[in-house]
């Protein structure tokens, strides 16, 4: 049997105790939680509340001295059932950072200081609270409430409620539950800030996040559970445009130093990743239908440009934190000639080797799938289903790569699939260690042996995933999307 130990944090609203009246009150009390975010878009955003809100399913209990009397859920508006609590005295509700919701799906909010992700304490709160008699016109319960404080726990809630209410939409499967570690430094590397753990098993997802106030980054990381979830675009290594040094020269733009960012070059598996769990951020807070689809990226520093012109500028801007990007018509419906692909026209994958992309690019193309092509269009299991059946064994996933030109390759780089050995064309003679033993001959200046990426799932691979999953139509349809968002690589 589970149990748990919660930690609680005290604001006294009443202290006064008495049991000098025996009479009963019918109260119920409603929690509001704040969902005030510094991402709030312009689009039609399911959570675009920017106050205080109501997020049912959350287990509470009353209890007077060591007395509990009433345990339960909050319901659909935020409530607890209606008590009928005895006058003048007083009682805790308390609260914890849960959401029970459908079908064995669960969330927990660990505490700061919880040491184990399974049985680890769940953040919780408790406030104090003296009954009144309050008279009603028709004799019904006194309706009071109690506001949660403005806590990173308390934000992320109504996020992660509003994700459940959407798990059949998100392709979240059931039985499935997610943990957040939230600002925890046993549990998860300060260092990295937000990620999915990797010791997340199949029924049991677990998501590392700090303290701020953005919502997209949080639906974001839990995209990438829900892409763990089944398979879906999960696997790739970062940096593609500086790892190996095969940066467009002279473009800052393409490559960020210590990070990704949303039109930095990634190798394709990482950009599909990203781009997949903005996909999923997206999906979150915007109607499939809707007119005004948008993504309000949370990182300083992005590059853009202005496509709204016949041609796009010819150097990108720099705009600043949470700058809105518009999802609708973009990788599907738009002009061809005016689509934000941002890798194509600024970033170009090498010519030879085209392995390469930007996360923006692949969240254009997730979107174009889900809400373009009418019957043809992709539901988000059947966007991870390609993934999945795409075999991991897949030519090419691996690829060994050094940062010198061979005849033929790219400059700056050369990459192959098998790990190779480069050799110099100078040679110079002299004593060389070789074998175990120096030997006096001829020697190349250079021997470099290639460096190991993950490249991930070509699109080709994963076109033909689509044919086989799901047919010539789908398939077809998948590969106008690709063409469109410049995926094709």
């Amino acid at each position: 049997m589970k149990s748990y130990i919660y930690v609680a944090i005290l604001m006294i609203i009443g202290l006064t105790t008495t049991t000098a009246h025996a009479e009963l009150q019918k109260n119920r009390y409603c929690i509001r939680f704040n969902a005030t975010y510094d991402d709030n878009s312009n689009g039609e955003d399911y959570l675009k509340n920017d106050g205080l809100v109501a997020v049912p399913g959350v287990p509470y209990s009353i209890t007077r001295g060591l007395d509990v009397v009433a345990t339960g859920e909050l319901d659909l508006n935020g409530c607890t059932d209606i008590l009928k609590l005895t006058v003048d005295n007083t009682y805790k509700i308390h609260i914890t950072y849960q959401i029970n919701g459908a079908d064995g799906r669960t969330v927990k909010f660990l505490s700061q200081n919880a040491t184990s992700w399974k049985y680890g304490t769940v953040y919780s709160y408790y406030t104090t609270t003296k009954i009144y008699k309050i008279a009603t016109s028709d004799g019904g319960p006194a309706t009071i409430y109690r506001n949660m404080p403005n806590t990173v726990h308390g934000r992320l809630l109504p996020i992660a409620r509003l994700m459940l209410e959407r798990a059949d939409i998100l392709n979240w499967p059931t039985g499935v539950d997610i943990y957040y570690a939230i600002d925890n430094p046993t549990l998860c590397n300060p260092i990295w800030g937000h990620f999915l753990s990797g010791h997340s098993s199949d029924n049991l997802k677990k998501i590392c996040y700090s303290t701020d106030t953005q919502k997209t980054a949080f639906a974001h990381e839990t995209g990438h559970a829900i892409a763990h979830m089944h398979g879906g675009p999960n696997r790739g290594d970062y940096a593609g445009d500086t790892y190996l040094g095969a940066r467009c020269i002279g473009n800052s733009y393409c490559h960020a130093p210590t990070t990704h960012k949303f039109f930095t070059r990634e190798w394709v598996g990482a950009a599909a990743s990203e781009g997949f769990a903005h996909f999923i951020a997206a999906a979150t807070f915007n109607w499939r239908s809707t007119a005004s689809g948008v993504f309000t990226y949370y990182k300083n520093n992005v590059y853009t440009t202005d496509f709204s012109g016949p041609t796009p500028a010819s150097t990108p801007i720099k705009v600043g934190r949470y700058h809105s990007f518009e999802l609708n018509g973009i990788a599907y419906n738009g002009n061809p000639n005016t689509l934000p692909t941002y890798s194509n026209l600024y970033c170009q994958p090498p010519t030879i080797f085209k392995h390469l992309g930007s996360e923006g690019d692949w969240l254009f193309f997730f979107w174009g799938l889900w809400t373009g092509g009418g019957e043809s269009r992709f539901n988000i299991a059947e966007i991870k289903e390609v993934w999945a059946n795409t075999p991991a064994t897949e030519k090419a996933i691996d690829v060994h790569c050094v940062r010198r030109d061979i005849p033929g390759s790219e400059h700056g780089w050369t990459c192959f699939e098998a790990p190779w050995t480069y050799y110099s064309p100078s040679v110079e003679f002299g004593w060389r260690y070789d074998d175990g033993q120096w030997r006096l001959g001829f020697t190349h200046d250079e021997i470099i042996p290639s460096i190991k990426s993950i490249r991930g799932k070509g699109y080709y691979a994963l076109a033909n995933a689509a044919l086989i999953q799901l047919g010539p139509e789908k398939k077809s349809f998948f590969e106008d999307t690709a063409r469109r968002a410049r995926v094709v690589y």
